[in-house]
């Protein structure tokens, strides 16, 4: 692992001791790490405060191994995994993606854990092998519709497709009106 994430991760656990425990976490590498989540998030009307503990360039056996300060020690309701950009290519990433995904699941057994869909991975299978991997492990898959480019109407647009996922109580009247118009 290289001293950007250690660095990354030893931020996160400082920032841990003033987060809001019980909430919603999304854990993930580069597309996630560079999503603009505060703004939207600040934007739009929410329920729930949402932590963004993505890593530029994460792999999934880096993610295996920094997961308690990014994502546990937050006690989520939910938890969103975001990774494979960078794992498309390495013959073990769903089965590192099962262990991240078991790992949570032993230490926060009442977490909703969600799986997104990946850019580009269902060139090679990767979405379909993630489905698959959902089904076996209880996690619920996301299929997002990444469009082309990554300006801001793409990011509203994916922030708006998960929003709904993005709490732990019944939405509101503000926060589908909010939404609507994204």
């Amino acid at each position: 692992m290289n001293t950007q994430i250690e660095e990354k991760v030893k931020t996160f656990s400082i920032m841990n001791d003033i987060s809001l425990k019980g909430e919603i976490v999304v854990f993930g590498s580069s597309y996630t790490a560079n999503f603009p989540f505060y703004e939207l998030s600040s934007r739009y009307v929410m329920s729930n405060a949402l932590y963004n503990r993505s890593i530029d360039s994460l792999s999934l056996k880096d993610a295996c191994d920094v997961v308690t300060p990014c994502v546990i020690d937050l006690k989520p309701a939910k938890v969103f995994l975001s990774f494979g950009e960078n794992d498309f290519d390495s013959p073990t990433a769903i089965a590192d993606y099962e262990k991240l995904i078991r790992k949570i699941n032993s230490a926060l057994p009442h977490c909703s854990v969600f799986v997104l869909s990946v850019r580009g991975g269902r060139n090679n299978g990767f979405n379909d092998a993630l489905v698959s991997l959902c089904r076996k492990v209880g996690a619920k898959y996301v299929t997002l519709d990444f469009g082309d480019g990554e300006d801001a109407q793409q990011y509203r647009k994916i922030y708006k497709e998960l929003s709904c996922f993005f709490r732990t109580k019944a939405i509101t009247f503000d926060e589908a009106f909010a939404l609507s118009r994204c």
